[in-house]
């Protein structure tokens, strides 16, 4: 049976009891006294000896039940916070007023996310980080922060060891400088994780960046490659220093991205990168061809690896993906395969013994039909094959493809330890195949279950599920020709007459 629901802990009762009174008790008095006076630098209230943890706990209850104000948090903002998350008040934080008051009370901040407040002025941004020297960890993802804000933190925030500025447009090359140190700014020497993507930072600012960051570990920007290659050629050409001193020749990047659409790309600006970068753990290469995979094969600590072919026949399995899985398949976790056809599967699970996450995904109309080559395999690999699996999701577009039922179930045996699973166009996934799999695998661990365009899919294959032993907390069912918004009424009403803390979706 799925997950029945608990009674909710002494905490979370008492947290939501003072969401629910908090205006008629523990906010009265400051209410009335204090309310209409413009600013207080400083508050003593009822939550001033909270620890963080509960401050957190206690905004994120608010904010889940909608009574969360302005003037509570004049209460909520106390100097003990050192870590704060309102990426999910957005409604109420994002504010200037609300973030002055931050400002003023909140001065030992270490660690802050304010992701998706756009409504905040970068100005206030800027006044803010100004304000708080000791920040290590930084959000600022879908707000108005600028060359400005970046600018400040250069100058006041040196201990900075994470920050995240994605899709924030105003970012630009000056900002990179101000961040590495130039433009008469100390800089922030200590980062070792930077988020670009979706700014307009160019290879120019990535090139300052990675010579000045040298802790830098996880940079995440559309060409990485072809900023390295940049500065070593600057570097041999001695238009690139560091202090006067020989450039360190090894970075401790652990990650590595590459968009070929940005700008003309070649396969050295790859080579380069690999060799220079020995510690990557992580890649992921979009619209780029067969070619320019060939050096990954060198990258012995790669445990992350997300291959995008946007044109057809772009990226092929054999003589792109095969030969780096036949290297260091091994030590792969998580492996994405999108617009890649004729992918093996029995190959995959021969050279990937160790995959946790797998990932296919064919948009439409890029193939006609999608191949999955088959053939037959000794009792050793059909054992063997993606015994590890936790999570593992296919989308094919077009719905037609040659993935054999025989198959499928082998994988999905084997999958013992599986607690996500999402397929969308997988006719051949049907109430025969998944009861085959039941009777040897009764997918115990399996959490959630999403279930896309599979027209042989019926109610019989869910009703198994339920009735089954297994954690399922989330079941969508989606464009299913053979299961009706009455069936899964049906299965919401089994699961809350049995107090299962299971959603079953439909659309």
């Amino acid at each position: 049976m799925p997950k029945r629901k608990e009674v909710r802990k002494l905490k979370s009762v008492c947290l939501r009891s003072i969401a629910k009174n908090i205006d008629k008790l523990w906010s009265k008095d400051f209410n009335k006294y204090f309310a209409e006076m413009p600013h207080l630098l400083y508050v003593i209230g009822p939550f001033h000896y909270f620890t963080n943890s509960l401050i957190q706990e206690l905004l994120d209850t608010m904010d889940e039940m909608n009574c969360l104000k302005k003037s509570h948090f004049h209460l909520l903002f106390t100097p003990v916070i050192t870590s704060l998350d309102l990426s999910h008040s957005r409604a109420v934080a994002g504010r200037d007023n609300i973030i002055k008051i931050l400002q003023w009370q909140s001065w030992r901040l270490t660690h802050l996310n304010l992701s998706h407040l756009n409504g905040i002025a970068s100005q206030t941004l800027a006044d803010l980080v100004r304000a708080l020297p000791q920040l290590q960890a930084l959000n600022l993802s879908v707000t108005k922060c600028n060359d400005q804000v970046l600018s400040v933190l250069g100058h006041h925030c040196r201990h900075l060891r994470e920050l995240s500025v994605v899709s924030c447009c105003s970012v630009s090359d000056a900002g990179a400088f101000s961040l590495s140190g130039v433009s008469n700014s100390p800089g922030c020497a200590e980062l070792i994780y930077l988020n670009l993507d979706g700014t307009n930072v160019t290879v120019n600012g990535a090139v300052y960046l990675l010579n000045h960051l040298t802790n830098l570990q996880h940079f995440s920007f559309y060409n990485v490659c072809g900023a390295l290659e940049a500065l070593h050629k600057q570097r041999d050409q001695g238009i690139v220093s560091n202090n006067g001193c020989t450039m360190t020749k090894v970075f401790q990047l652990r990650n590595l991205l590459l968009f070929g659409s940005m700008q003309d790309l070649n396969v050295s600006s790859v080579q380069f990168s690999i060799n220079s970068c020995p510690f990557v753990t992580e890649v992921k290469f979009v619209n780029v061809g067969d070619d320019f995979l060939g050096p990954l094969k060198d990258l012995k600590h790669l445990r992350v690896l997300e291959l995008c072919g946007i044109h057809r026949d772009q990226l092929t399995f054999q003589n792109g993906v095969l030969p780096i899985l036949a290297s260091v398949g091994h030590s792969i976790l998580s492996l994405t395969l999108d617009g890649i056809n004729d992918i093996d599967l029995w190959l995959i699970g021969l050279q990937c013994v160790n995959l946790e996450e797998f990932v296919i995904r064919i948009e439409e109309g890029l193939y006609n039909e999608i191949n999955f080559p088959s053939h037959t395999q000794p009792k050793k690999l059909i054992t063997s094959a993606f015994l590890k699996l936790r999570r593992w999701t296919m989308f094919i577009g077009t719905g037609i493809s040659n993935l054999s039922k025989e198959m499928l179930q082998i994988f999905l045996t084997n999958a013992r330890h599986l607690t996500y699973l999402v397929f969308s166009g997988i006719d051949v996934f049907n109430t025969a195949v998944l009861s085959g799999v039941l009777q040897h695998n009764p997918l115990e661990d399996l959490e959630l279950l999403k279930v896309e365009n599979c027209n042989q899919l019926t109610p019989d294959l869910i009703w198994h599920l339920l009735k089954g032993e297994n954690s399922l907390t989330s079941v969508s069912l989606l464009n299913c020709r053979e299961i009706s918004l009455s069936d899964c009424n049906s299965f919401q009403r089994f699961a809350d007459k049995n107090n299962f803390d299971l959603k079953v979706h439909f659309i």
